[in-house]
């Protein structure tokens, strides 16, 4: 018997048992790149929601905020929003304009 012969046949079996784990690998790995999964209709979203309700992570006036923003109905009153922080504070200064100038100009007073 030629061991040369064998040691060749043997290292081709394994490198065509290789190629073919890699070919399956290599799908695989394809199929789950191109996997499209469809996104979250409204009802699963709310029903995610009923159940961090049914928990005790949302209180009421949220999952009812949650249940309206859902079903697409932003135009009905929900629960009342906080008022927005203004953006200047009240004091007589709504005429003026900060300016970098001005800025340097204060810092720089004696």
């Amino acid at each position: 018997m030629d061991w040369h012969v064998v040691s060749y046949y043997v290292g081709l079996a394994v490198l065509v048992v290789l190629l073919v784990v890699a070919l399956v690998t290599a799908y695989r790995v394809w199929v789950e790149i191109h996997d499209v999964e469809e996104p979250d209709s409204p009802a699963d979203l709310l029903e995610s929601f009923e159940h961090a309700h049914a928990a005790g992570v949302l209180n009421n006036e949220e999952f009812q905020r949650v249940r309206w923003q859902l079903a697409g109905d932003s135009t009905r009153a929900g629960p009342p929003q906080a008022e927005p922080v203004p953006r200047d504070p009240p004091g007589g200064d709504e005429g003026r304009v900060s300016t970098p100038e001005a800025a340097e100009g204060q810092r720089g007073a004696p």
